[in-house]
């Protein structure tokens, strides 16, 4: 094989520092790749369409012109057996999972244009942040999305792994956004106060969600996109209460995906929707120097039947040893069930406006969970009621 390689051995040196291949533990004249690619298609956004026209009609199935977007990513940790990668045992960077899709196919981005009666802020440049970026899947499908009726939108990734941010990076110059348009941004929003001073038109988020017990076994197993704190929930609560000071109020859209501990649901008294709001409302003064923040409209999806922790812990646990931490662990957090799920935010420009703090149950479909890669009736119930939601927000 190496005859055959330019470069020979050296190249194959290069490959392993860069953090692209590894020799093969089995046979040593193997090379196998961390990395693999993936593509995905967005829907374009046009002006002149209206995306949902009414409930069982989801347009881009039909009508919507898209495009494709090619993404390098590393491998499945259970594919590469490990959580690091390199010579430099750098942190892997997260596949393309079902979460990542699931924020690309319903972030109503149609609605979001289509709701502004004047054209919009044409004479500002449109900004996007994604945060714990990864391989920039989200920010970069938006401004994919965007091309045709935002060809000046400019994007910021935030991640604390330099690999992440080199991937992202990377992938957004091979989708043709060009290199003064992104700024890149290592900083830890959970620790950094000030990892950013300006404000965007949409911000985008996947958070590490997973509440991982406190073992050293278990914690190998995951990486720097995987662990969320003993609940799960540190980089989401640090977002949200981030939020009021960089999302532009009232034309500014916040989408996160994540997977949201104790959920909404029937006779449940507090649930994450209420740490949510509490989290907002702990935020800073906002930037008038007025007591309090920006008041927000903000609508959580969650499945219909979420996770029951102890479900939930066999499936992380890799035997009955593991089951038990897993489940006692999430006891003690006072986890006793989990949802994927879809939150969307925005800021009120006024505060004499009322705010509020609502959530939607997802109905069980055909094709199961809100996260199911095409799982059309999901999209197709979620962008109805957002654009419901965005038609209600002048009222």
């Amino acid at each position: 094989m190496i005859e055959h390689l330019i470069g020979g051995e050296e190249t194959l040196a290069l490959f392993e520092y860069l953090g692209l291949l590894f020799p093969c533990e089995i046979d040593p004249t193997l090379m196998v790749p961390y990395v693999h690619i993936f593509p995905i298609d967005v829907d374009l956004v046009d002006r002149n369409m209206s995306e949902v026209q009414h409930i069982g009609q989801y347009r881009s199935m039909d009508s919507a012109e898209q495009a494709s977007v090619i993404l390098v990513t590393d491998c499945h940790p259970k594919v590469l057996s490990r959580i690091t990668v390199g010579e430099q045992e750098n942190g892997a960077v997260m596949y393309i999972g079902p979460d990542s899709l699931a924020l690309v196919n319903c972030l109503p981005l149609q609605t979001y244009f289509s709701s502004f009666k004047t054209e919009y802020n044409l004479t500002e440049t449109f900004r996007v942040l994604d945060i714990c970026t990864g391989s920039g899947v989200q920010g970069i499908s938006t401004l994919v999305s965007l091309k045709s009726i935002r060809p000046d939108a400019s994007i910021v990734f935030v991640d604390v792994n330099d690999r992440a941010l080199q991937f992202a990076r990377f992938n957004a110059l091979l989708n043709g956004i060009s290199d003064e348009k992104i700024l890149l941004i290592n900083k830890d929003i959970t620790t950094h106060e000030d990892f950013i001073s300006e404000r965007f038109d949409i911000i985008l988020a996947n958070p590490p969600f997973i509440p991982i017990p406190p073992s050293e076994l278990i914690q190998k197993r995951y990486g720097l996109f995987s662990a969320g704190g003993s609940r799960g929930d540190d980089v989401l609560c640090s977002l949200i209460q981030k939020v009021p000071q960089i999302l532009k109020p009232e034309s500014g859209l916040l989408g996160i995906v994540s997977e949201f501990m104790n959920p909404p649901e029937e006779g449940r008294h507090l649930d994450v929707l209420h740490d949510i709001q509490h989290w907002w409302n702990s935020s800073n003064i906002n930037d008038k120097g007025q007591d309090g923040i920006y008041p927000a409209r903000c609508i959580l999806f969650t499945n219909e039947f979420p996770i029951a922790a102890s479900i939930y812990a066999s499936r992380r646990a890799d035997d009955e040893e593991e089951d038990e931490l897993w489940f006692n662990h999430l006891q003690s957090n006072g986890i006793d069930s989990i949802s994927p799920g879809l939150l969307f935010l925005m800021l009120l420009s006024d505060h004499l406006q009322e705010g509020y703090f609502e959530s939607q149950i997802v109905p069980r479909s055909r094709f199961g969970s809100i996260w199911t890669p095409f799982n059309i009736e999901a999209v197709d119930y979620i962008k109805t009621l957002m654009k419901i939601w965005y038609t209600s927000k002048t009222k």
